[in-house]
């Protein structure tokens, strides 16, 4: 079980169990109200739990990046908070219906609602005066997530409007909060779980407020200017050098940044095309047109224009324990590799590495260079071109570079592609651990 699946199980899990301590799907006695009370709680509490951690690994943070494996990583469990949320918002909102159907209404007529007289309390009065308002912007928000969702799932809508709605999501989760608090069992607070609980949704606003302000990933970000472009339209490929000032304190090959040069189109990551030399402070990326704003990228970039880099993110570093690297560039996935030769051209490997350079074609000048490159890093290059005919399979791999018990494997590509390479290799005895893909969707 990789470690996405194991945060968000043990997260789940965790929520279950603490709001198991203090309450129970099996009230005593088990009438339909009773349940139905217990049940709308259960489902709230998870849904606004996940909606918090959701927010809360939207903040790019280093811990949570290292414990996951990466901010790409973290992106992935961002989405599964995400649709966790989604997934018991709408049984939440289904709850009375659901709960009939579990244990159904026996009682005939129309059952009086319970008044809260004065408390004494100002917190509690507060609580109790505004039920009804927060069970109307529960609802609300509840819609608007819906939208929301759609927006997020739905390919078709640009990138700029999709980024635009996550400060949007960020308004709809503080009105959930404010459904949440003040409908909340008033006995849950005094619990532990209560505090934990409680906790959670503060850094949850916390989150929230900061994606409001424009403050994720503040201070991962460095100025920069574009200083050299170089086109090749025959592979709809834009190449971009940018000097960064001093705020870029330096990355591993492998890594990627944040690049912003229109601020209405926000920031988009994209793998670092080269090694750090802190005397040039030179990033290089290699952008290929795969979406609307990619494909406008060629006349929009000039020289000497203003950007803003964040970062650096990922752990796709090839720092691994086995003796033997084999690594896959699948298309646009040739950059962090072109990365790791140019560092390695200063200090050629002494162990053996295998580079397998998928594409669909590959112009004779920039074959060229990378087989340049490749040679003076100690690095062997075998192609599979879809111009020459020729197609990568694990069983392709395992002919050219024979055991695979102390190889670890470095994938950049289509993710189908990746997970059908992994799936082969680990039959042909690769570890699990050692296959290592970076997840590039972060929609």
């Amino acid at each position: 079980m990789n470690k996405i699946a194991i945060a968000f199980g043990l997260s789940l899990a965790a929520t279950i169990l603490l709001w198991m301590s203090v309450d129970t799907l099996s009230p005593v006695p088990l009438t339909h109200m009773a349940y139905k009370h217990a049940f709308v709680q259960f489902t709230g509490v998870i849904a606004i739990v996940t909606m918090s951690l959701c927010m809360i690994t939207s903040l790019r943070l280093s811990l949570i990046n290292r414990l996951v494996g990466g901010l790409d990583k973290t992106y992935r469990l961002h989405k599964w908070f995400g649709v966790a949320s989604f997934i018991f918002s709408l049984i939440h909102w289904l709850a009375g219906d659901i709960a009939s159907k579990i244990v159904p209404l026996k009682e005939i007529g129309k059952r009086a609602r319970h008044q809260h007289g004065e408390s004494g309390h100002c917190i509690f009065d507060f609580f109790h005066q505004n039920r009804e308002l927060a069970e109307v912007v529960g609802e609300y928000g509840f819609y608007a997530l819906v939208a929301f969702v759609f927006i997020a799932l739905a390919r078709f809508i640009p990138y700029h409007i999709f980024r635009k709605a996550h400060h949007v999501i960020a308004i709809i989760f503080l009105s959930l909060v404010f459904h949440s608090v003040l409908l909340t069992k008033g006995q849950y607070w005094a619990t532990p779980f209560g505090v934990i609980y409680g906790l959670i949704m503060l850094l949850g606003t916390i989150a929230a407020v900061m994606s409001l302000m424009g403050k994720i990933g503040h201070g991962n970000r460095a100025s920069g200017r574009i200083t050299h472009i170089v086109k090749h339209p025959d592979i709809d490929v834009v190449e971009a050098t940018v000097v960064v000032d001093e705020h870029w304190q330096g990355h591993k090959p492998g890594q990627f940044a944040f690049l912003t040069s229109k601020r209405a189109e926000g920031a988009h990551p994209y793998t670092i095309a080269s090694s750090w030399n802190a005397e040039s402070r030179e990033l290089t990326f290699i952008i290929k047109a795969l979406g609307d704003w990619t494909s406008q990228l060629k006349d929009w970039f000039k020289i000497d224009m203003a950007v803003t880099v964040e970062g650096p993110y990922g752990q796709f570093t090839f720092s691994d324990s086995p003796k033997n690297q084999v690594w896959i560039g699948a298309g646009i996935g040739i950059t962090p590799f072109i990365a790791k030769l140019k560092e390695l051209e200063q200090t050629p490997s002494q162990a053996p590495i295998s580079l397998f350079v998928c594409a669909d074609h590959v112009p004779d000048e920039l074959r060229q260079r990378l087989e340049t490159r490749a040679s003076k890093a100690g690095v062997t290059v075998h192609w599979y071109l879809d111009s020459e005919g020729k197609r990568l399979s694990a069983e392709l791999i395992s002919q050219s570079v024979g055991s695979l018990n102390d190889t670890s494997v470095w994938f950049c590509g289509p993710d189908k592609f990746g997970k059908i390479l992994k799936k082969s290799l680990i039959e042909k005895g690769l570890s699990r651990l050692h296959f290592h893909q970076e997840m590039f969707k972060f929609r």
